[in-house]
């Protein structure tokens, strides 16, 4: 059998095994068969069933080594992330659950064994109680069950042995903001400009692409001159906390829990 790293094992053909058969019978008793001329010998009908034996086996361990190859490379993907981690959580609430998850960072020594997760989900769905025990199996899942999980989302999950074990989380906090976009058209360039709602529109698109809960608010990286607004020479976004009492343009930096909402209606922009 013959191995290579992309096929794997390859089982040899029934002409491959006849001519290394036929060779060393050629060897052994000083004869000058060709394969052609071997096939119906006595020789040949003992070893005919020797081949095909030879050949089952062959492809026995060709089939082994394929499932092999598959297996370790499932489990390196696996091990890419680890079930415990960070990382590894989040992702298998995107990947299984199709939802958004966050973890507050330990800061202080008294954290430890503490953990707090919030997951972005609509707990008025008619659905939510059964997705809010599919939340908790997959924290069952990937996570350490002996720590102390907060939330005002509780639950337990029974395990194989029979013993509960309790998960708690949160739902979002919600942010709401009031939103200013100005955009000063630029002399130099002669490219059609385009009207207020149609800005509103790309300002939102690209929010919904770039934002998810627990990220900072970056007014900024919203709208871009070169990717949304070519016509544009300045673009100023800023937004309010407090129902348009105060605006600012800084980054709003986000908690683990907090989800910036943003109503079309409460987004201003004005061309100059």
């Amino acid at each position: 059998m013959t191995y290579t790293v992309v096929n794997g094992y390859s089982p040899r053909t029934y002409e491959t095994i006849l001519t290394e058969c036929v060779s060393a019978v050629n060897e052994q008793f000083g004869t000058a068969y060709t394969n052609e001329e071997f096939e119906g010998t006595n020789l040949w009908k003992f070893l005919y069933a020797t081949i095909q034996g030879m050949m089952t086996i062959e492809n026995g361990i060709a089939e082994l080594g394929a499932k092999m190859q598959d297996y370790i490379r499932t489990q390196n993907e696996e091990l890419i992330i680890h079930r415990s981690s960070v990382d590894g959580f989040i992702q298998a609430m995107a990947d299984e659950l199709k939802l958004i998850a966050s973890i507050k960072p330990i800061e202080t020594g008294e954290e430890a064994g503490n953990i707090s997760i919030a997951v972005d989900i609509d707990e008025a769905g008619s659905d939510y109680a059964e997705k809010k025990q599919q939340i908790f199996n997959t924290m069952h899942k990937y996570l350490t069950a002996g720590l102390f999980y907060n939330g005002t989302e509780q639950g337990t999950v029974t395990a194989t042995n029979g013993q509960q074990f309790n998960y708690a989380y949160d739902l979002p906090t919600k942010t709401p903001l009031k939103v200013k976009i100005k955009v000063r058209v630029s002399e130099n360039k002669n490219i059609f400009v385009e009207t207020p709602n149609e800005i509103k529109e790309k300002f939102l698109n690209n929010f919904e692409k770039l934002y998810r809960m627990g990220f900072d608010f970056e007014p900024q990286a919203f709208l871009c001159i070169d990717r949304d607004l070519p016509f544009a020479s300045e673009i100023t976004i800023t937004y309010s906390t407090d129902g348009g009492t105060e605006y600012t343009e800084e980054i709003l930096q986000g908690m683990y829990d907090e989800k910036i909402t943003i109503n079309p209606d409460e987004i201003e922009v004005e061309v100059l």
